[in-house]
């Protein structure tokens, strides 16, 4: 394996780490969102069907806000920008080096 292996695999197990520990923490936000403005029947609901509701909520803040700049849609995108730089350094580990 070479350098960019080797580049590959680091960047990819950091930003993995760090992506999960940036999903949990964004899921407990957007359950404290949730029970903040719904009520805890959404807080409930937004426990149970993490995914879903992340997308649910980053668009209603998005539309409540007028920006997709706001503190959940922020959040949102290093979650995005996290998952991103693993898939590349997956992809990186993992390319053939001719």
């Amino acid at each position: 394996m070479g350098i960019k292996g080797s580049v590959g695999i680091g960047l990819g197990c950091v930003s993995m780490s760090m992506m999960h520990l940036a999903m949990i923490g964004l899921h407990f936000f957007t359950v404290y969102l949730a029970f903040a403005t719904s009520g805890l029947m959404s807080a409930v609901l937004t426990l149970c069907f993490p995914f879903i509701s992340w997308i649910y909520w980053f668009y209603r803040f998005w539309k409540a806000s007028g920006t997709i700049f706001n503190i959940y849609g922020i959040s949102s995108l290093i979650v995005l920008g996290l998952f991103v730089l693993m898939l590349v350094g997956g992809g990186l580990a993992t390319s053939d080096e001719k």
